[in-house]
């Protein structure tokens, strides 16, 4: 799960593979390589994604608990 939701993560906030990587001070094919599940990031680059983006740790690595998805849910 968590390669698609970086990916999905990274393509809402509109940002290359290049912005990313940069603004958590890894490379590019550090990124490349989170999004096609060949490697996999330390705790610090995790809670570097997670303040980034604002989600959480669930959000990131299962795709659970977006305030999203809870805000569906809700109202249904």
């Amino acid at each position: 799960m968590f390669p698609k939701n970086l990916t999905r993560l990274r393509e809402r906030e509109k940002m290359t593979q290049t912005e990313l990587a940069r603004r958590i001070n890894v490379t590019r094919g550090a990124i490349y390589m989170y999004e096609r599940g060949t490697r996999q990031p330390s705790v610090g680059i995790i809670e570097a994604l997670m303040q980034l983006f604002g989600c959480t740790a669930d959000e990131l690595l299962f795709g659970e608990g977006t305030a999203e998805e809870t805000k569906g849910s809700e109202t249904q």
